[in-house]
């Protein structure tokens, strides 16, 4: 008796969100020098999984969809409205809790603003507050992205790696979501900071919870460890805005 293999299928309206990503990726790729072993690398799968993406043989999810957009340079709703809104939705509530007492010395929103995206190297504070001085004068060309609050002079845009802040419900900061860190306000406990350990260029991002005069960066993600933050670490920054990225501006 023979057997047959049915060809996966996915729902019209998501095959179509793959379909479009699969002719942006055909027209860009050339110019970005770009290929699928590459975008698999950045996502941490094979190379059959974004053959299965471009095809139209798995739907895409947010995390997909936001690394295929950095690496196309194109916004997420290029390709997908649902999943642009979803991010947007995503956002909003982030902006909504921070805003909500959870930072208690953020700025209100102002006008739009630029602050520039740096690399999780330069973030020792007086490293941070000497490159983002450059970029202001215009000594330095710097990818940047815009705000709506004002973070203060020496604030800057990092963007989230890895899984250890995303959580499966309430707050979450996937991989690829900005977050504006201000060097200038001091964190309370349930704020978000970004760490190092002092002498390290390894940064973090972490909830600051404070027990009984104790310091812990914890992770939104429960698979991950707390780590106590004594004296061989050192918070670099306040979190005062998360966004995800849409138009990237340059200097």
């Amino acid at each position: 008796m023979s057997t047959s293999t049915k060809k996966r299928t996915i729902a019209p309206e998501l095959a179509a969100e793959n379909a479009e990503l699969r002719k942006i990726f055909l027209a860009k790729k050339k110019a970005l020098k770009l290929t699928q072993q590459k975008i698999a690398d950045e996502l941490g799968v094979t190379p059959p999984s974004i053959f299965a993406y471009l095809n139209g043989q798995i739907p895409l999810n947010i995390r997909a969809a936001t690394t295929f957009a950095r690496m196309l340079n194109v916004p997420v709703s290029a390709f997908s409205r649902r999943l642009a809104c979803e991010i947007d939705a995503i956002a909003s509530s982030q902006t909504a809790w921070i805003g909500n007492g959870n930072v208690a010395s953020a700025p209100h929103p102002i006008r739009s603003l630029s602050y520039p995206l740096l690399g999780w190297e330069q973030i020792e504070v007086a490293v941070a507050m000497e490159v983002v001085e450059k970029y202001h004068v215009g000594e330095l060309k710097l990818p940047s992205h815009s705000s709506e609050t004002d973070a203060g002079r020496h604030a800057y845009w990092l963007t989230v790696r890895g899984e250890m802040m995303a959580a499966s419900s309430g707050m979450t900061f996937p991989e690829g979501m900005l977050i504006l860190v201000s060097p200038d306000i001091t964190p309370e406990d349930g704020q978000f900071v970004v760490a190092r350990l002092k002498g390290s260029a390894d940064g973090t991002f972490r909830q600051l919870r404070i027990d009984a005069g104790a310091k812990y960066l914890r992770p939104l993600n429960p698979a991950y460890p707390i780590q106590q933050a004594d004296d061989r670490w050192e918070i670099v920054g306040t979190v005062v805005g998360a966004k995800y990225p849409d138009t990237l501006f340059r200097a």
